[in-house]
């Protein structure tokens, strides 16, 4: 799901900037968004645009890998080549923050 809204082609108003504003509103944001970029999503901006795809905005601190997107985060996170889950710790924290405030919009 989280892939699909990153795409922007999801009829849904909730855009893969929108989505980055909401995870790194969450408490657990410092454990799985690089430092660098964490004021800069809170604040809603679009890092597409001046930056280029190199980017690696967010962190699996378990493994010490950094994702592009969300979506490859989270998949990772699922992944059997992580220790982290979807359901436990930060990345838990954060699979329910986006439940709660994606459902609550």
């Amino acid at each position: 799901m989280i892939a699909h809204l990153e795409t922007g082609s999801c009829q849904s108003d909730l855009t893969s900037q929108g989505l980055n504003m909401i995870a790194a509103q969450c408490y657990q944001a410092r454990t799985y968004i690089n430092k660098e970029f964490r004021a800069k999503m809170r604040a809603g901006e679009d890092l597409r645009e001046p930056y280029t795809d190199i980017l690696l905005p967010f962190q699996c601190q378990k493994c010490n890998r950094d994702f592009r997107t969300l979506s490859g985060l989270l998949q990772h996170s699922s992944s059997q080549s992580c220790p982290q889950t979807l359901e436990s710790g930060a990345i838990g924290k954060l699979v329910k923050w986006l439940n709660k405030n994606y459902i609550a919009r």
